[in-house]
């Protein structure tokens, strides 16, 4: 037993390095007197989200039992490689899975205790106004090309609002001005092609906050930014969570992001969320390795340039035929017969911070002699 917890000891300690160790101390400082989420009510419930693709070579399992949750006025990070499924999990909060996607049965997304697959077009309007807003990573698919800024501003606050269009067109110059925008009353006449990516950036934080929604959903919403642009639109995020008091999901793969801006993180890899917790005893001591691979994978501060990079050996697992259990085990240096075989139930190390990883089950010792017999079971559906 001894051995399987130091294992697990090492997997979490590979990642020390300077880089890490900022990026730490960010996360510790700036949430360690964070509510305590247990007495949050919350507002945002995800239980066990699976979202299928049909495709010509077969079926892409890309969400396969996503669970986490989100307190009003809070802000979770949602963390992984490109493929993990965190994308298609923001999407399925939005309710714009559309096909070939398919939420399957028995996924839940509660929306302070409502069940969005009971929404009929007239909800889903009131939420996609109201309730919850999406920033996408690239601003200019995600605006009508055909339509000027300010107009595409205006428009859901003289539908949902019932003022006047002039009100509301006032309001959407008001709202440019707020993101920083320069000269806004110009730029609400312009078309998205005419203004810069971080202008377009920008009006789209516009629109998505022009309701005042109570859920604001960030994909990745700076990596087609150049770095001083994209802490401009961090720094825009963190006031608008902090001065309105809204909910964000901040859907990235940079830790330096995650560390800033969430007070939790829930780790993706292939499909399943494998570890979830407070950013700060995440960071601190990650429990899952895969994990503790991704705070590795930073480059290390001060390093000469041209260093080489941390990399995380083989490659994330086909989703059609995924693993039928730990989908890192392929990849893991810890892996044992069983991890290969069954999903790992979770494991509970306080305060919320939970991984599902056989390294923490006290059943772990016992599993080469009774992994052929079928005697040692996961919990299928933890994750």
């Amino acid at each position: 037993m001894a051995d399987i917890a130091n294992a697990s000891e090492r997997a979490a300690a590979g990642h020390r390095q300077p880089a890490v160790d900022a990026t730490r101390a960010s996360a510790q400082q700036r949430w360690a007197a964070a509510p305590d989420r247990a007495s949050a009510q919350p507002l945002l419930e995800v239980e066990d989200l699976r979202v299928d693709f049909s495709t010509y070579a077969g079926v892409v399992h890309a969400v396969r039992g996503a669970s986490f949750s989100l307190a009003a006025g809070g802000s979770l990070a949602i963390v992984g490689e490109s493929g993990c499924g965190k994308s298609v999990t923001a999407k399925a909060v939005m309710g714009l899975v559309k096909e070939p996607g398919q939420i399957e049965a028995g996924s839940r997304i509660l929306f302070d205790g409502e069940d969005t697959s009971g929404f009929d077009a007239k909800r889903w309007q009131r939420y996609h106004g109201s309730d919850a807003a999406i920033v996408f990573q690239e601003a200019l698919s995600a605006l009508d090309p055909t339509m000027r800024v300010g107009k595409q501003i205006a428009e859901p606050i003289w539908v949902h609002e019932k003022v006047s269009k002039k009100e509301a067109l006032a309001r959407a110059i008001e709202l440019l001005r707020e993101v920083g925008i320069p000269e806004p009353e110009k730029r609400a006449r312009q078309f998205p092609h005419e203004l810069s990516g971080g202008m377009r950036q920008r009006a789209m934080i516009a629109s998505a906050i022009a309701c005042e929604p109570r859920l604001l959903v960030c994909d990745e919403p700076t990596t087609a930014l150049d770095v001083s642009i994209q802490d401009q639109i961090l720094e825009m995020i963190r006031r608008i969570r902090d001065e309105r008091g809204t909910a964000v999901i901040m859907i990235t793969h940079d830790m330096g992001v995650v560390a800033d801006i969430a007070q939790d993180i829930a780790v993706m890899y292939a499909g399943l969320v494998v570890e979830r917790g407070r950013t700060a005893d995440v960071f601190e001591r990650p429990r899952h390795p895969y994990t503790a691979a991704l705070l590795a994978a930073m480059p290390e501060m001060g390093s000469a340039s041209g260093g080489r990079l941390r990399s995380i050996p083989g490659a994330p697992p086909d989703l059609i035929n995924p693993p039928k259990g730990c989908p890192f085990a392929a990849r893991c240096a810890h892996a044992m017969p069983v991890c290969a075989a069954y999903r790992p139930a979770w494991t509970d190390f306080g305060d919320g911070h939970e991984a599902a990883c056989w390294l923490h089950d006290p059943r772990a010792p016992q599993e080469a002699a009774t992994i052929q017999e079928g005697e040692v079971h996961g919990d299928g559906d933890n994750a």
